[in-house]
C-alpha cells in the first residue's frame, strides 16, 4: 500500500513522495538513500512533513519551521511568541507581529 514518506536532510524536510516502502527502497536513482525517508502518519502529534518543516527525529514528530527568532517552540511543537496575542484583534482590526518592536501591531 502507498503512504506519504518525507525525506529529512539534517532534520529539515527537503521533500515529499506517497509510493511504497518497497518503490522507495528499490528506486535509489530516484529517490537518494533510503534511511532519510520518514513515514508521516496521518493523525498522529504534530504537524504532517511539507517541504521547509522540521522533523525531531528523536520523538518522531514534524513541526513547523521558526517564523521569528523571538518565538520559542513550547511542548506541543507550537511556535509561541513573547507576547500573547491581543483579544482585540480581528478581521476588522488586524493585528501582525513585529520582530523589530518584538510586539503586536496593527495593520
Amino acid at each position: 500500500m502507498q503512504a506519504s514518506f518525507a525525506k529529512v536532510e539534517n532534520g529539515v524536510v527537503t521533500r515529499i513522495a506517497v509510493v511504497t516502502q518497497e518503490f522507495l527502497e528499490a528506486n535509489p536513482e530516484r529517490y537518494g538513500d533510503a534511511s532519510l525517508w520518514v513515514p508521516m502518519e496521518w493523525g498522529v502529534k504534530g504537524k504532517h512533513g511539507a517541504e521547509g518543516n522540521l522533523y525531531d527525529s528523536e520523538n518522531k514528530v514534524f513541526y513547523f519551521a521558526q517564523p521569528y527568532p523571538s518565538w520559542t517552540l513550547d511542548a506541543n511543537y507550537e511556535w509561541q511568541p513573547p507576547k500573547p496575542f491581543p483579544v482585540d484583534c480581528s478581521p476588522d482590526n488586524p493585528c501582525r507581529w513585529s520582530e523589530e518592536v518584538l510586539d503586536w501591531v496593527r495593520g
